[in-house]
Formats: C-alpha cells, structure tokens, sequence
C-alpha cells in the first residue's frame, strides 16, 4: 500500500518532471513541445527530393528482415534520447529513481529532495535543446510530410546546438542474440542468423549528416548484466580519469554520411568497428547485444528515422 509520504513522494516527482509540458502519466502534445522556449535553430525542410528504390529492403531484393520499430502503429516504446545538455537531468532522474522505495528500500528523503533540486535546475536548458525532449516516454512517432514508400510515421528528432559530445538516441535490449545459435542466457531473434542492421534516414539541410551508429554488447556496454562480483566489462565515460584511460566503453559501430533524400542504409556486422579509444573487446559478441544507438555530434540537427530492422540477404 502506498503510504501518505510515498503518495507526496510521486506528486512532487510529477510536478518536477513535468515541467508544465509534460503530464502526469503522459508526454504532452507535439504541439505543447515544439511551442515551448529554445535555443534550437530553425530549419526550412523542403521535404526529400527523392527516395533511392523503395524496394530495395524487401523479399523481393533477396532481403529478409526483422523489424526493431517502424512508429507505424505507436510511439517508440523502450527508446530514449539524450544530449550534452540533459546529461546532468539524466543523473538527477537516476538520483529521484534510488531514492524511491523500493522492494524493501525506504524512501531517502535527503537524496529525493536533491535529485527534484536538479531537475529543476536542469530542466530549462535541457527542453530547449530538443523535440522531442529527453523527459517524453515513449517517443513520440511523426507523421512523414507526403510519406515514403508506403511509410506514414517515423522518429523525428531537431536538436541543439551542441558544443561538446553532442546528442544520441537508442533502445535497450536484455540482452539479444542475431546469430541463430543462440545461448540460453539471451533471447533468440526469430529468423537469425542476420547479417546487420538496416534502417531508412534523411536530415533536412543544414543539419549536421555525419552519425554513427553503435551496437552495445557484453565487452561494451558498462549497464551489462555480469554474474556475482565481476562488475562491468568497462567503465562509463563518465568516470574515467586518468588512473582508468583506456578502460571507458567503446561500442563497436560504423559512421554513416545522411543527406536530404531518404536513404537506405545496410551495415553489416562484420564491417563494424571499435573506435579504438577505449577497452578493446576479445570480439564482437552477437549473442548478447544490449543496446543499439544513433550517435550525432556538435552542432545541430534535424534527423528523420524509419523502419529499423535486422536484415539478412537470401543466399544466392
């Protein structure tokens, strides 16, 4: 039974996060987030010019796919964003989340009260940055201005200025496994063994266009589930200082190059690479894949995403 403090607890925490945009329970409206104060510039997207063949990731081009979201029939359950402008949000939201009680834990009213403080805090500059804003879950899907081959909605993102790492959006997995043989301690894609990820995406000038896309797995993604005492296979950005360089993770992913017009984008497993700044991984373990992510950097930007999937090609 929730108690008369627990209860005070989450209305505070609603009121907070809500941040007047955002109900209680829900996201807000497209049009409530995009007339709230920014600092993001403003972009004239004519709209694609082109789409490059509209068949090109389906059966009849030898492609098998396995759909991760296509924001057809709903927002973007499970996905999430950030920016170099809502990170510290992030580490108030995490702070609120502990302090909460939970499964035998009691509330901790000091770090509750510190985690609202930076919220609030926080908060302003972090919805100025972007549409959709970090605190919306699920993300929202958008309508695509005159479609693209049959598609209505997609994941549509205006974000920035950034001056320092930039901006990302992703989904966690718990964990996954794309090779066909597949462990017990991972779910099993249906279809597997899959060559890569394929995607549709276009930016709308003069957006930035150079992203990578990342792949978290057991040697790479610091939140990894490990067994008893062994800690996480690498270290989050975060905290790595001097006594732990090298150590920080680093996902293995490919840069891609975005333009105007909608494009297909196939990126194979077997070609995707640590950046080499971090721990190195033993090898890239597709057996247990926990998160998949766009990476954009400085600047600003203004992103269309649709139909993300794991794909293989027929045998020929």
């Amino acid at each position: 039974m929730t108690s008369v403090t627990q209860r005070r607890c989450l209305a505070s925490c609603c009121a907070v996060l809500g941040l007047a945009l955002l109900a209680c329970g829900g996201t807000g409206s497209n049009a409530d987030r995009k007339a709230a104060p920014t600092t993001r510039p403003v972009f004239v997207d004519p709209g694609s010019l082109q789409t490059y063949d509209c068949q090109a990731d389906q059966p009849s081009a030898g492609i098998t796919r396995y759909v991760i979201e296509d924001w057809e029939t709903s927002a973007g359950a499970g996905w999430y964003t950030n920016n170099d402008r809502c990170e510290n949000c992030q580490d108030y939201e995490n702070e609120i989340r502990d302090a909460m009680p939970d499964k035998g834990r009691v509330l901790n009213q000091d770090e509750l009260d510190a985690g609202l403080a930076g919220v609030r805090s926080c908060a302003a500059d972090c919805l100025a940055s972007q549409v959709p804003s970090f605190f919306d879950k699920p993300l929202p899907a958008e309508r695509i201005p005159r479609g693209r081959c049959g598609s209505t909605y997609a994941f549509h993102v205006s974000s920035g200025p950034f001056t320092r790492w930039g901006g990302q959006f992703g989904h966690s997995f718990s964990p996954i496994c794309v090779t066909g043989d597949c462990p017990s301690d991972a779910y099993a894609i249906p279809g597997g063994p899959y060559d890569g990820v394929a995607f549709w995406a276009r930016v709308a000038p003069p957006s930035g266009a150079t992203m990578r896309v990342y792949l978290g797995e057991s040697h790479t993604d610091y939140r990894y589930p490990e067994s008893g005492d062994a800690g996480p296979p690498c270290l989050n950005y975060a905290f790595v200082g001097a006594q732990n360089l090298g150590k920080d993770c680093d996902q293995f992913g490919t840069f891609i190059q975005v333009n105007q017009d909608w494009q297909l984008f196939m990126l194979p497993f077997d070609e995707m690479r640590q950046e080499g700044y971090g721990k190195k991984a033993p090898f890239f373990d597709l057996q247990h894949l926990s998160n998949l992510t766009f990476f954009y950097g400085q600047g600003s930007w203004e992103i269309w995403v649709d139909d993300i999937a794991f794909y293989k090609r027929s045998a020929q």
